[in-house]
């Protein structure tokens, strides 16, 4: 839904990643309310196992921005691609608490 963009501020030079809703979604009412009320809701839960919302917002043209902390480490993607099978049941369970 969205394209992806690591950052890093000019000054304190800290990391961060800013996610932009595609224009084709930012078009539709519903996708942009998903969007920016996912900023929302991950700040309300404050669990340790999701990324940490800086800000979020939508721009004068109408885009809709979230920016997050930035996590350094392996995607999922790359776990299970390194082990070429599906992830142990007990290994899901670790990384979805």
């Amino acid at each position: 839904m969205g394209i992806v963009y690591e950052v890093k501020h000019p000054t304190i030079e800290r990391r961060a990643v800013v996610t932009v809703l595609h224009p084709e979604y930012a078009e539709n009412a519903d996708y942009s309310a998903r969007f920016l009320n996912e900023a929302r809701v991950v700040n309300v839960i404050g669990h340790p196992g999701l990324v940490e919302i800086f800000d979020y917002g939508q721009l004068a043209d109408g885009t809709l921005f979230i920016v997050m902390e930035y996590l350094q480490g392996e995607t999922l993607h790359e776990r299970t691609e390194k082990r070429r099978a599906p992830l142990p049941e007990e290994e899901v369970l670790q990384l979805g608490y």
